[in-house]
């Protein structure tokens, strides 16, 4: 039985005519082209959330070491500070002589953000990846009052290449009062 079976099989003409593999090629390449499409729309959206993601970090780390260490300063020294301008320059007076002054400003070469603590050298507070590109600080003290200081920042993603997927920006504004 099963030699009259592969016989009738092997005698057999039956196969696939011009426009049924025209058919098959079609469909596949219709599913190749949405496989395509699909994955190229994840990178994207992968690209994009790294995008987002890098400039937020950064952000948010930046805010809260300039909120910290305005907190913890014992006075602005405003004679050195730019105020109301971009880019913006704060010194800082703390009671550690190691940490006086304390001085942020931006690195005019790549718009990294530094801080510099006493007689140390600069250190960057924001990655490779993002630039500032607004820094600005406000003086908002009252007289007889405690120094408040406004403090306006716009981080950037660091794109080289021109790519569109890489054009995300965060405007952070907020004020710190020092404690003493």
């Amino acid at each position: 039985m099963l030699k009259k079976y592969l016989q009738k099989i092997k005698n057999s003409n039956d196969g696939f005519t011009l426009s049924e593999i025209l058919i098959y090629v079609a469909i596949f390449m219709l599913m190749a082209g949405a496989l395509i499409s699909f994955v190229l729309t994840i990178v994207d959206i992968h690209t994009k959330s790294y995008v987002i993601q890098e400039v937020d970090a950064n952000a948010r780390m930046v805010m809260e070491v300039l909120s910290d260490r305005i907190r913890s300063s014992s006075g602005v020294t405003e004679d050195s500070s730019v105020f109301d301008s971009d880019p913006g320059v704060l010194v800082l007076t703390m009671d550690d002589p190691a940490k006086d002054p304390t001085v942020f400003e931006l690195n005019a070469d790549d718009g990294t953000l530094q801080i510099t603590e006493g007689t140390g050298s600069a250190v960057n507070l924001t990655g490779s990846k993002v630039r500032v590109a607004n820094l600005v600080f406000k003086n908002l003290s009252l007289p007889d009052l405690r120094n408040n200081i406004g403090i306006e920042i716009t981080l950037e993603y660091n794109d080289t290449a021109g790519n569109r997927d890489y054009i995300y920006s965060n405007t952070l504004q907020t004020s710190v009062t020092l404690r003493k």
